[in-house]
């Protein structure tokens, strides 16, 4: 998951992580605090957006969509 510091979606995509009711596993990639992070977050997903979200089946989805992610994760 990629994320800034003063992101509020990204705090709220952490939390939605935090209370899943199925264990997920987040890498947080900061892009205010590690500049090739945000290289890999324009070069890689092609996304200037935070958070962006890279799923362990290499799908990526940009922005925070409560109901989107949840899709993702079979919820």
């Amino acid at each position: 998951m990629y994320t800034k510091d003063d992101c509020p979606n990204c705090m709220r995509a952490k939390m939605l992580f935090l209370h899943c009711p199925v264990y997920v596993e987040v890498v947080e990639k900061n892009i205010d605090r590690n500049e090739e992070y945000k290289k890999q977050l324009e070069f890689n997903h092609g996304s200037y957006i935070v958070p962006t979200f890279v799923f362990g089946n290499g799908h990526v989805e940009r922005g925070f969509n409560e109901g989107k992610i949840m899709e993702v994760l079979g919820l």
